[in-house]
């Protein structure tokens, strides 16, 4: 679970993305991306995927927030039509998926390396060994 401090500072965080996301894919004055902009694409919905993980608890609101957010980024991709300067792709609403199940696994293997390192035990195995050779 995370700490209020947490959930609240992701909140903010991903306020401000998501605000953000209409200037930076939506602009002419931001430049087109590069050939890897796959990977602008699933970079960004992982982080806004771990973003809400962290800033919401129950699995149900979880679901919903990344749906939303994957939606939302389609729209962006639709939207991109409308200016002449950009253009959106289905291939950038697959990277946007791809972005959502990569967030998913990275917030899922957090946690699982988080609760290993808390359930590990305490004291450092030489720790032990250097005070049995000392008796």
């Amino acid at each position: 679970m995370a700490s209020c401090f947490t959930q609240l500072t992701s909140r903010i965080v991903l306020g401000i993305a998501l605000i953000l996301m209409p200037w930076g894919t939506l602009s002419s004055s931001v430049p087109t991306p590069p050939s890897c902009a796959w990977l602008l694409h699933v970079s960004a919905l992982t982080g806004l995927t771990v973003l809400v993980f962290l800033s919401f608890e129950t699995t149900r609101v979880r679901a919903w927030a990344v749906i939303i957010i994957f939606l939302y980024s389609a729209l962006l991709e639709l939207l991109q039509h409308f200016n002449p300067m950009r253009h959106g792709s289905m291939e950038d609403v697959g990277a946007n998926a791809l972005g959502c199940v990569a967030g998913l696994l990275v917030y899922t293997f957090s946690l699982w390396i988080h609760q290993a390192v808390r359930n590990s035990p305490k004291t450092c195995p030489n720790e032990n060994a250097d005070v049995h050779k000392s008796r």
